[in-house]
C-alpha cells in the first residue's frame, strides 16, 4: 500500500471500475491525488490550481466538483477541506449543495461533472431544481 502513489491515475480508476470494493481500502492520499488529477484533466485546469486560494470561476467550479466527488467516495467533510486548504468543513458542505444547483442551471457544467463522476464510478447527481432554499420570514 505504500507505493500506491506511484501507480498511474488511469490504473487506479480502472481498479475502481473493476473492483468497487477497493474504494474503502485506498488511502486518503491516493484518493485525493487521483480525484484532483482527474478533475484537473476533465475541467482543463492545473492540479495545483485546485488547491490554490483563487476564486476564478473555472477553477472554483472544478474545485467544487472535486470536493463533492471526494465526499461521495466516502471521505469526511473535514478531511476534504484540509486537502483543499480550506479552513472549515462547511466549504465542502457548500460544494455538495452547490454542484447540483450549478448542474441544473448549466448543461455544459453538468456534462463535465458527469464525466468526472463516470471516471470515478460514481452515480449521477440528482437534480435539485425542486429543492427550495430556506427563506427567513
Amino acid at each position: 500500500m505504500n507505493d500506491l502513489h506511484k501507480i498511474p491515475v488511469a490504473d487506479l480508476v480502472q481498479a475502481l471500475h473493476s473492483h468497487p470494493e477497493l474504494r474503502g481500502r485506498l488511502s486518503e492520499a491516493v484518493k485525493f491525488s487521483t480525484v484532483r488529477d482527474l478533475a484537473a484533466n476533465v475541467f482543463q485546469v492545473t492540479p495545483e490550481s485546485l488547491t490554490a486560494a483563487t476564486r476564478r470561476a473555472p477553477i472554483a467550479k472544478a474545485r467544487l466538483a472535486a470536493m463533492m466527488a471526494l465526499h461521495d467516495l466516502g471521505l469526511s467533510h473535514p478531511s476534504v477541506a484540509r486537502f483543499f486548504r480550506r479552513r472549515h468543513h462547511s466549504s465542502v458542505i457548500y460544494a455538495c449543495r452547490r454542484v447540483p444547483i450549478l448542474c441544473a442551471s448549466c448543461t455544459d457544467y453538468a456534462a463535465t461533472v458527469q464525466r468526472l463522476r463516470n471516471s470515478l464510478a460514481l452515480p449521477p447527481i440528482l437534480s435539485q431544481t425542486s429543492v427550495k432554499s430556506p427563506v427567513l420570514a
